[in-house]
């Protein structure tokens, strides 16, 4: 249902297509936002009954919205590999979290190219500012990887308020003081990222930690959520306010700087929300770390004025955070240097109007040992073994008609669900080995199901 300051060195364009020249729109700033655990129902443009998210919102109102949009894992280090790589992440041996004790040298492959490495190419000035989490060796941090400048924290959480020992911030290479409130801080550097990026286009990756654990919120946050009585539920409804709230600074900023028109912004989620009861991902079954829709559906927004987006319009195909880096590199113009090409697909010529279907058949996922995923069309079929489950069973569900996945119709349409398994095996055996896995998963524990102090 939709209803820096100086240590950053960038573009405003005209607003408006006929005021710019064409050489411009040919190179749109490209803004990418990831929220991190955002439930699919907690923005008021997704149904939310008592969180507002007007500025998240408006992305919509002012661009384009996917009802059907996924991302590429459950959980977020796999997920924002596939993200900016514009690969299934397992082709190159990535499938889950490291988890505990896990090791902490790997991260995106060096024939792997992201998006940041290919805008640049194009003359694009990079920067990331956030959550990091795809590898803490020199060889794999943001600056290996295409960025110019990093501002943000490398592991997969951060602590909100600068009174907690735990937690490192960093600019490029060199330790920074933690803030007062991290999520307004990362709002705060991106709008003087804007400010400051005149002479050239640029890409943002806005990588936000809100809405992950801990549940820490500032009380003016806080204030407007009074009447939920639940605390973890205030606090969480208090968080996605903050994440609106800053998005919003990122949008006046672009607006201020006469940049809002081209500027090709995505918004989304890395994965599903946390599956306790704070977070809603209505109306689908699951959350973050397993395969049903709740766990790999997100909200997806595409706004691009000066770009052909157009206003209001909401999207049915099943779209793919894989699509983000071909869309974005044919908005600038772009080609891309990798070996292996890319699995995403250009979005423009849909959201423009110039095609109506994607040329693409099938969405994969494998997260593991034991569970697997397939959509085709209406249809996914889904092997979801979690905890002491470690032979599940396939199922077929009409995602379209059945959301929730409820009603497995494997038994009365057999012949589909044969060819949909067939699909996916052709699939999964040209999978390598993973790297690592998580061992969590391997004992059969179902870890997010115990109740936690809020790490």
């Amino acid at each position: 249902m939709y209803k820096l300051t100086s240590l950053f060195l960038t573009v405003g364009f005209a607003i408006g297509l006929s005021l710019i020249p064409a050489e411009a729109a040919d190179h749109p700033n490209i803004i990418v936002i990831l929220a991190d655990d955002l439930g699919h129902g907690d923005l008021s443009l997704t149904g939310s009954e008592h969180i507002q998210t007007p500025h998240i919102d408006s992305l919509a109102a002012h661009g384009s919205s996917f009802s059907d949009a996924y991302i590429t894992a459950p959980v977020c280090l796999p997920s924002r590999m596939g993200l900016l790589t514009g690969n299934y992440q397992e082709s190159f041996g990535v499938q889950t979290l490291a988890g505990p004790g896990g090791t902490r040298d790997f991260g995106i492959p060096h024939d792997r190219p992201t998006l940041a490495q290919d805008l640049k190419a194009q003359g694009y000035d990079t920067a990331i500012i956030g959550k990091w989490h795809l590898g803490e060796n020199e060889e794999y941090l943001p600056n290996a990887k295409g960025f110019d400048d990093f501002y943000g924290f490398l592991n997969g959480w951060f602590p909100y308020f600068q009174d907690s020992k735990a937690g490192q911030l960093w600019h490029n290479d060199k330790k920074v003081p933690k803030v007062e409130y991290i999520t307004d801080d990362f709002g705060k550097k991106a709008a003087a990222y804007i400010e400051h990026h005149r002479d050239e286009p640029f890409f943002l990756f806005l990588s936000f930690s809100a809405v992950h654990l801990p549940l820490e919120a500032k009380e003016e946050s806080i204030e407007p959520y009074r009447e939920i009585k639940d605390l973890n539920t205030r606090l969480y409804a208090a968080l996605t306010s903050s994440l609106d709230d800053n998005v919003g600074l990122v949008l006046d900023a672009l607006k201020q700087h006469d940049a809002y028109d081209n500027t090709l912004i995505f918004f989304l989620s890395d994965n599903g929300g946390f599956p306790r009861r704070w977070a809603s991902n209505a109306p689908f079954q699951g959350g973050k770390y397993v395969l049903y829709e709740g766990g790999i559906r997100t909200p997806f927004l595409v706004q691009w004025p000066a770009g052909g987006v157009p206003a209001g319009e909401r999207f049915s195909q099943p779209v793919s955070a894989l699509d983000i880096f071909p869309t974005a590199l044919a908005a600038a113009g772009g080609v891309h240097s990798g070996e292996h090409g890319l699995d995403g697909v250009n979005l423009l010529p849909l959201l423009r109007g110039e095609e109506k279907t994607l040329p693409r058949e099938r969405l994969y996922w494998r997260y593991g040992p034991y569970m697997c995923a397939m959509r085709e069309g209406d249809y996914k079929i889904i092997m979801n073994g979690v905890g002491d489950n470690k032979n599940p069973q396939w199922a077929l569900y009409d995602v379209v008609r059945d959301p929730g996945e409820s009603n497995d119709l494997s038994p009365s349409m057999p012949e589909k669900f044969a060819e949909m398994r067939a699909s996916f095996e052709a699939w999964d055996d040209a999978l390598p080995e993973p790297d690592f896995l998580d061992r969590r998963l391997v004992k059969g524990v179902a870890w997010w199901e115990v109740k936690d102090k809020g790490k």
